[in-house]
């Protein structure tokens, strides 16, 4: 019964939550290639393009090339995961000007 209290108990998970935080920093400190958390990022980009994308490529029109999120995959081998995901939150910003598709 104590194990069972312990998972309802909300330190433990805000502990979990700082330690795993904890450990994604400590690994963006790493070399490029060899970055766990980088390779779990360009997994989770792989799937939204496989996914997510062709449903919303029917709503919005994008205005750069290469989209985002092959953009995003590109700067985060180059750069790794700090400097890449501030350059691909740093376009994601500047995407104002992309426009929704409507069917006439």
């Amino acid at each position: 019964m104590s194990s069972l209290r312990k998972l309802k108990n909300p330190y433990f998970w805000l502990t979990i939550y700082f330690i795993f935080v904890i450990v994604i920093i400590i690994d963006s400190f790493r070399i490029t290639e060899n970055q766990i958390s980088a390779k779990l990022y360009i997994g989770a980009v792989r799937k939204y393009q496989i996914f997510i994308r062709p449903i919303s490529n029917k709503i919005i029109v994008c205005i750069y090339k290469p989209s985002c999120s092959e953009y995003s995959i590109q700067v985060v081998k180059k750069y790794g995961i700090r400097k890449g995901l501030f350059l691909s939150l740093k376009r994601l910003f500047s995407c104002r000007r992309s426009r929704l598709k409507y069917n006439k």
